[in-house]
Order: structure tokens, then C-alpha cells, then sequence
């Protein structure tokens, strides 16, 4: 009898503790989660807002989790969660950015650890909705076919897509690359 109630304790506590977890996870992927936490809001929301991945004509919007967290698995999401969770309020408690005038003179650092991020694991987070299996390229305009398939074996997305959620992130003129979604 004993068994059976440290099992159904057993039982009940994994349930509860799943179900708490993936609240949770919910919870802080969402991008009010993002801009009520730290100095996104007044840094880079309305970037967000104004871009394709926010409103587009298909109707798919993307969270803010869907770009800078990486969902390829379980065990990579929740590293990449707790990783840069840390980082965020380290550098929110250290008040890194919390003036404007202090993100920009970061800007350009954050936006390249970003892209860094993305290049190491390939750009998981644009593969988890681009799919190479699905892409169309007859339907793309030729600049883009033909850099798609220049760069499909050797490059990653952030390569050439930057400023594609940022629009301050993306290439000046003199820059090479930076094509638009």
C-alpha cells in the first residue's frame, strides 16, 4: 500500500511540475513577457511592429522568442532560455540599456552576438518556420534565387537577411547582401 501512494505522490508531483514548467515556458515567450521585463519596448518593439514578422499579408506573426530563442529541441531551448534569461537581467540590473541613449551606443555589439547566436546553430529559429523542403523558388524574384541558390549549401539566414524583424539592423548601401523577406 505504501508503494502505491509514494507512486501516486510520484505521479502527482511530475504532473504538477511538467504542467508548472511548460506554463511557464509559455508564459516567457510571449512578447509581453519580453518588453515588460527589461528595455526592449523602448528599444526595439516598434521595429518589431512595423516589420514582416509582426503583420504580413498572410496573417503569421512571429514572437520574439520565435526568433531569439532556439526551438530545434527541448534540451536547446531551454540552454538557450536560461543562457540568455541570465544575460538579460545581468545586464538590466547593471542598467547596460536602460536609456536610449545607452542602447545605441550598444547597438551594434548586441546586434552582432545576435547574429553570432544565429550562425552557430545555423539559424534554427528561421528554419524552424523557412523550410528548404517548402521554398518555392520560382515564386522569388531573381536576385533572391539566385543568391538562394548560391547560398543554400555554405551560408546561414542571417548572412544575408538582416534587418528583417530590426529594421535598424539592417546593411547600408555599401554593405553587401541584406535582402528584404
Amino acid at each position: 500500500m505504501r508503494g502505491i501512494i509514494v507512486i501516486l505522490v510520484g505521479l502527482i508531483a511530475g504532473v504538477a511540475i511538467s504542467g508548472t514548467t511548460a506554463s511557464i515556458i509559455k508564459y516567457t515567450n510571449k512578447p509581453e513577457f519580453c518588453i515588460s521585463c527589461h528595455e526592449m519596448e523602448v528599444a526595439t518593439y516598434d521595429e518589431y511592429r512595423r516589420s514582416k514578422h509582426f503583420q504580413n499579408a498572410s496573417g503569421v506573426q512571429t514572437s520574439c522568442s520565435d526568433c531569439h530563442v532556439d526551438k530545434s529541441s527541448w534540451p536547446a531551448m531551454m540552454y538557450d532560455k536560461t543562457r540568455k534569461g541570465v544575460y538579460d537581467i545581468y545586464q538590466h540590473l547593471r542598467g547596460s540599456i536602460d536609456t536610449p541613449e545607452k542602447y545605441q551606443a550598444r547597438k551594434a555589439q548586441l546586434v552582432e552576438r545576435v547574429f553570432e547566436d544565429m550562425r552557430a546553430n545555423d539559424s534554427a529559429a528561421c528554419r524552424h518556420c523557412h523550410d528548404w523542403n517548402t521554398v518555392n523558388l520560382k515564386l522569388q524574384e531573381g536576385r533572391a534565387i539566385n543568391a538562394h541558390e548560391k547560398a543554400r549549401p555554405e551560408e546561414t539566414c542571417v548572412d544575408c537577411h538582416k534587418g528583417v524583424a530590426h529594421e535598424s539592423n539592417k546593411p547600408t548601401p555599401e554593405e553587401e547582401g541584406g535582402f528584404e523577406l
